[in-house]
């Protein structure tokens, strides 16, 4: 993961690209309309999909993430994997029990609760929305793994995947787009952060095994 810094530049490249757009676009999206226009478009196909593809958000996948760096040998990728669930947690812990804890959720949002569509076995929450723990932890799994794998295609892949989570959440009248677009910055700046910060470790930890040998 630490060896390409060529792919770690496109990566941001890419990811700065995308944040750029999303924060641009907060200047034309009301913060309901968008929510309701996503969730009036819905089927019994959409329902069933986006209720399974929120769950890669769940904090479980961060653990496979680990194991697969493992598995891989790869310990700088596992110490940021480790990292970047540390950060991210605390961040949205912060944010979601601190700071912004009396945020409301759609349901909550929406005066006029017949206009939205539910979908059966999802818990819908009324406040903490801001932001979307789920898109936090799928970006930084995204994140982690275009590092770890370092092909274009797959990034892309596993970019998708992270924004069909975030979308979820707003399907599933979970969250607010302004929650998502954080959470997916939140995630993202977890990663760079852990990055950096092993990368700090390994070569004080090089520095150390070379002065020893020598």
């Amino acid at each position: 993961m630490h060896l390409d810094k060529n792919y770690f530049n496109h990566l941001l490249k890419l990811y700065t690209a995308l944040f750029a757009f999303g924060l641009l676009s907060l200047f034309f999206i009301d913060k309901g309309d968008i929510v309701l226009f996503i969730n009036q478009y819905h089927s019994n196909f959409s329902d069933v999909f986006f209720k399974q593809i929120t769950n890669l958000g769940n904090g479980i996948f961060l653990l496979l993430l680990l194991l697969l760096a493992l598995l891989l040998k790869d310990r700088f990728s596992a110490l940021v994997v480790v990292l970047a669930s540390v950060i991210h947690g605390l961040a949205v812990l912060v944010l979601k029990r601190v700071l912004f804890e009396s945020a409301p959720r759609p349901t909550a949002f929406f005066s006029n609760t017949s206009l939205l569509h539910f979908v059966d076995g999802v818990q819908v929450h009324a406040s903490r929305s801001f932001p979307s723990g789920h898109t936090t932890t799928a970006f930084v799994i995204a994140f982690c793994l275009s590092l770890l794998f370092q092909k274009r295609l797959l990034t892309y892949a596993f970019l998708f995947v992270a924004l069909l989570v975030a979308y979820s959440r707003m399907y599933l009248l979970q969250h607010f787009y302004i929650d998502i677009l954080f959470g997916a910055l939140v995630g993202s700046a977890s990663v760079i952060i852990s990055r950096l910060i092993a990368i700090q470790i390994f070569q004080k930890r090089y520095s150390k095994e070379h002065f020893s040998s020598s």
